[in-house]
């Protein structure tokens, strides 16, 4: 490497930065690890201005270093944590300094010229469902039959006009622990892990308490593969998830997908590998987790895509996709290395 830096911008739990920043660290990468729950805690960030015309000078100052953000080439954006204050804080206190510092940080992170591995506004712009199945579609993707919505009284006209069963899922990535106890039009059965959950009749009895929480609904989809497309640079891994040896794991789910799931490289037609690269660029990203379906006539189907999604449980099955040395090229690549 050439003394050039790399930040990873993620969370305490996440398994995918210390695989990858193990291996930057043995190609020689100036590596430091940035996870939001250290902020401001162990984490402290300096802007300053001089006179005339010198530039702004902005450290970050992280355990026992001091970085100059002037170095940094590479900086790869993984799913975040909560900011840490003091437990003295009133609850009005708590959310006005975790906006504050999501402010701060977030704009300080989109002013460095270099390699995202994605910016934090493109994640922003792509984690909107809804404008993911409408672009999909606008690309050439069939898509499922969807409703996103907060009346339960639209949830079973959906049903109602279905084809078969219908699934829902969480819209935020939220989970059940930091939903502090709400429940959703689907008493947060979506809620529970992030995967889709098939609606059955009791989860559509009408319940006057329910907040009105949005929920997306979707037709579940006849198909011949589940597959898993993995976009990292210009690069693109396909992997295909064998649906009936995970059926059972999946909870029953006909599209979810199970950690560890057993699946197998899978061969795409040239025109769908271009059309899922573009679709990821298409947002200004870097690096995009699509799910697909392939339909019994040989269509596909787009489903969803994942900005900063995971890759190990399916590298996990199939190495020799090399999802994590892809991904550790293209920053080392792009910070100098």
């Amino acid at each position: 490497m050439s003394g050039r830096t790399v930040i990873v911008v993620t969370s305490t739990w996440d398994l995918h930065s210390d695989v990858v920043i193990s291996r930057l660290r043995e190609r020689g990468a100036d590596v430091v690890r940035i996870n939001t729950e250290d902020v401001p805690r162990s984490t402290v960030l300096d802007v300053a201005f001089g006179d005339g015309e010198q530039g702004a000078e902005v450290l970050l100052r992280h355990e026992d270093r001091e970085v100059d953000l002037a170095r940094v080439r590479s900086v790869w954006t993984r799913p975040a944590g909560e900011w840490t204050f003091s437990e003295n804080l009133q609850l009005w206190e708590r959310a006005f300094a975790a906006a504050e510092a999501a402010h701060v940080v977030n704009r300080l992170w989109e002013s460095l010229d270099c390699f995202w591995m994605s910016r934090p506004s493109a994640i922003e712009a792509a984690s909107w469902k809804g404008e993911q199945l409408r672009r999909a579609r606008r690309m050439g993707f069939a898509v499922p039959r969807t409703t996103i919505t907060t009346d339960p009284l639209a949830v079973q006209r959906f049903r109602a006009d279905s084809r078969g069963p219908i699934v829902t899922t969480a819209l935020s990535g939220a989970t059940r622990s930091t939903a502090s106890g709400w429940a959703d039009p689907m008493r947060t059965t979506a809620l529970a892990n992030g995967t889709a959950t098939t609606v059955t009749e009791d989860l559509l009895r009408p319940d006057d308490r329910r907040p009105p929480v949005p929920c997306l609904l979707q037709e579940i989809v006849a198909k011949r593969a589940e597959l898993n497309v993995t976009i990292v640079g210009d690069e693109v891994f396909a992997a295909e998830i064998h649906v009936e040896e995970n059926r059972a794991a999946a909870g029953g789910s006909p599209h979810a997908l199970p950690q560890g799931p057993d699946c197998s490289p899978a061969t795409l037609p040239e025109s769908v590998r271009a059309r899922c690269r573009d679709f990821v660029h298409s947002y200004g990203l870097t690096f995009g987790v699509l799910d697909l379906l392939v339909t019994p006539s040989g269509e596909y189907v787009f489903l969803e895509n994942n900005p900063v999604g995971q890759f190990l449980h399916i590298e996990e099955r199939v190495p020799a996709l090399g999802i994590t040395d892809a991904v550790v090229d293209c920053l080392a690549r792009n910070s100098g290395g």
